[in-house]
């Protein structure tokens, strides 16, 4: 996702997204490989 459109998101839809993927489309999940406070840290890092 582009910086522009991941700025406009809202940052809980994206932790939940990435750990539980999005069904019908190509976006696994990686609740298995990391856990919310990993996910969170790096969201933050790339909202910066």
């Amino acid at each position: 996702m582009r910086p522009a459109m991941l700025a406009k998101k809202n940052s809980y839809k994206l932790v939940d997204a990435i750990l539980n993927g999005r069904p019908g489309t190509a976006m696994p999940s990686f609740s298995e490989k990391l856990n919310k406070a990993d996910v969170q840290k790096n969201i933050l890092i790339l909202l910066m």
